[in-house]
C-alpha cells in the first residue's frame, strides 16, 4: 500500500469512527415499535372487554329482573281502585273435599301449584286471623306469562306495603299449610303460594288467570 492508499483507508477508518452506530438505533427503533404495538394492542383489548361487557349487560337487561314473568305490559300503570278486593289470608287448612254448606271456608284448587280462577276448586280452605284486604294500589300491570296464562302485577301503596311485609313475616317458618298465603278473590281462592321470605318490596303477582279479561276486571275503570 502506497502513501496515497494510506492516507485514504486512515480517512475512511476516522469517518467510520465518527459515524453513529446503526445496531442502537435500528434496536432502539425496534423497541419504541414494540411499545407503541404493545400499547395498542393493550388498548383493543380493553375496547374488546367493553364490548363484551355490553354485550352480556344488554341481554340481562332485556331479560328484567329475577323472578319477573315475561310478557306484554298492558293496563293501568298509574294509582288505581280495585274492582274487586283482593284478600291476602293465612292458611290454617286445607281439605281435600269441596266446602260443606255453612261452611266459614272457601273453594280453591287442590293442586295449589296449578292454581286456576275458572276451576271448579275441590279442596277447602280454611285461614287463621292473620289477613289483609286490599282495595286500592299504587300501580297495576297485566302481563302475558307462559302456558298461554295471564297474571296480574300489583305495586301496594306505602301503607299496604307496610301491612303486607309484617303479614309475610308471619308466616316465615310456619308449619304447612300455615306457612301458605291465600290469594283470595271474589271468594275464591286463587292460589296459596308458600312464603319463603319476608315480602318488603311491595309488590306480588296475582297468577293464574286464563286470558286478560279475568286479570283486568279486577281493575276499576274510570
Amino acid at each position: 500500500m502506497n502513501a496515497s492508499e494510506q492516507l485514504i483507508a486512515d480517512a475512511l477508518r476516522d469517518i467510520a469512527a465518527g459515524a453513529p452506530a446503526p445496531r442502537p438505533m435500528a434496536d432502539a427503533a425496534w423497541q419504541a415499535g414494540r411499545r407503541r404495538r404493545r400499547g395498542g394492542l393493550a388498548a383493543a383489548g380493553t375496547a374488546g372487554a367493553g364490548a363484551i361487557a355490553a354485550a352480556i349487560a344488554l341481554p340481562l337487561a332485556l331479560a328484567g329482573s329475577p323472578g319477573q314473568s315475561p310478557g306484554v305490559l298492558t293496563g293501568p300503570t298509574s294509582p288505581v281502585s280495585l274492582r274487586t278486593p283482593v284478600q291476602f289470608r293465612q292458611v290454617a287448612s286445607i281439605s281435600g273435599h269441596s266446602c260443606r254448606p255453612g261452611s266459614p271456608g272457601l273453594p280453591g284448587p287442590s293442586d295449589t301449584s296449578n292454581a286456576n280462577p275458572n276451576g271448579s276448586g275441590t279442596a277447602c280452605y280454611q285461614f287463621t286471623h292473620n289477613g289483609m284486604t286490599v282495595t286500592a294500589v299504587r300501580s297495576a300491570r297485566v302481563i302475558q306469562a307462559g302456558g298461554g296464562q295471564y297474571a296480574l302485577n300489583i305495586r301496594f301503596t306505602t301503607a299496604d306495603t307496610s301491612r303486607f311485609a309484617a303479614l309475610t313475616g308471619k308466616l316465615l317458618g310456619q308449619p304447612t299449610p300455615r306457612c301458605q298465603l291465600a290469594i283470595i278473590v271474589g271468594g275464591r281462592v286463587i292460589s296459596s303460594p308458600t312464603v319463603e321470605v319476608p315480602m318488603t318490596a311491595g309488590q306480588v303477582q296475582i297468577a293464574g288467570f286464563s286470558n286478560r279479561t279475568q286479570a283486568e276486571n279486577l281493575l276499576r275503570q274510570g
